[in-house]
């Protein structure tokens, strides 16, 4: 049975006909009113994530850029940033004209080890390039919520603004705190939930007359949401909670089936943390061998996807290296051995138990020495 890593006829297909109408409507009303709607969308964001503003721009990487910069971040300031996620990340961050310091992640989570960040000050504090140490900067991947007290409380313990790069993890709460919220601002890439649908992004912040400078900024510099897209977005944003319960219905017969199995052990999923504080945008087992794995269950029509894989430090796309191999020994390690399984919302059992029944081949043919 072909079990595609995602399925975007089925994850967006349902939206189809709403969409049509949306953008038809925007159509219709002409550009004054297609304006007003994205004030609209944006009035809606601001209460569905629980923020007092929240401004909507074209892109996740324009969107933290311009949040940055709004925050005073710039030339000769320093951000804190893991150095495992997208490399949209570090681009934003050296488009804000900051220099990015990177931490080292959790094992068990992938995400930002915030005992490691005290030092990480520390360090920064003595490059000859760095003014001041600005922000911590923590990205919520693969749908799992960093523990948002514990960010605030290292952020405070150094004098640092806290920004969430929360995408992946849009409706999760921790500690009560929606992500996206518990700092100065939060970004939220509307690509992560809505394939190829519209695109989008957009900066949560609970100061409105920084919201309205944003605005004004980015009508400036043309990086403002399109009156299309809002109206796309709009419709799609109603169906986020309900796709993360689905999403975590899915997880957790992975990892119930993982055990039945007894493939944990070889198989390992990253840590689920606290209720509600995982909303399963990603589905990700540690692997020891993934190149021969995800080979064996493309043979059998299995679709897997690597998003992280190689550390921040080590140079994207071929760049130059930020800082030497076993710099940050967990994030090589996680780059390496990560492997994201479908976990689209209507995917089937059967097809769970097909890639697990899969996994559970490779294993039996790794023991006996195949």
């Amino acid at each position: 049975m072909p079990v595609p890593f995602l399925d975007a006829r089925l994850q967006d297909g349902s939206l189809r006909e709403e969409i049509k109408a949306a953008v038809v409507g925007v159509l219709e009303r002409g550009p004054l009113a297609a304006g007003t709607g994205v004030l609209a969308f944006e009035s809606r964001l601001a209460t569905e994530f629980e923020a007092r503003a929240a401004v909507a721009v074209a892109s996740g990487c324009d969107a933290l850029v311009n949040g940055l910069q709004a925050i005073g971040i710039g030339a000769g300031d320093a951000v804190l940033l893991p150095a495992l996620a997208g490399s949209g990340v570090l681009t934003a961050v050296q488009r804000a004209g900051a220099t990015p310091v990177f931490v080292d992640i959790e094992r068990t989570s992938a995400l930002l080890d915030l005992a490691a960040v005290d030092a990480a000050v520390v360090r920064a504090r003595a490059s000859p390039a760095v003014r001041r140490v600005a922000a911590l900067l923590v990205v919520h991947l693969f749908g799992r919520a960093h523990d948002l007290v514990a960010c605030r409380e290292a952020a405070a313990r150094n004098d640092l603004l806290l920004v969430e790069e929360a995408s992946a993890a849009s409706m999760a709460r921790s500690g009560g705190v929606r992500v996206g919220t518990a700092g100065a601002i939060g970004v939220i890439d509307f690509a992560a939930h809505t394939s190829d649908l519209a695109g989008g992004a957009a900066v949560l912040t609970d100061s409105t007359a920084m919201a309205q400078q944003l605005r004004e900024a980015c009508d400036g510099a043309g990086t403002r949401m399109k009156p299309l897209v809002a109206a796309v977005q709009n419709r799609a944003l109603a169906r986020l909670e309900a796709q993360a319960r689905q999403r975590f219905v899915l997880a957790h017969r992975y990892l119930a089936s993982l055990f039945g199995r007894r493939l944990l052990d070889r198989f390992c999923p990253l840590d689920f943390g606290e209720p509600g504080e995982h909303v399963f945008q990603r589905v990700v087992v540690r692997v020891a061998r993934r190149e021969a794995l995800r080979s064996h269950l493309a043979a059998r029509g299995i679709g897997t996807a690597v998003d992280y894989p190689r550390a921040l430090h080590l140079g994207v796309a071929g760049g130059t290296p930020l800082a030497p191999l076993g710099a940050f020994p967990e994030a090589e390690r996680a780059a390496g051995a990560l492997l994201a399984l479908p976990a689209w919302p209507g995917l089937a059992p059967a097809q769970i138990d097909e890639v697990v029944a899969a996994l559970a081949d490779f294993g039996a043919a790794e023991a006996a020495g195949g």
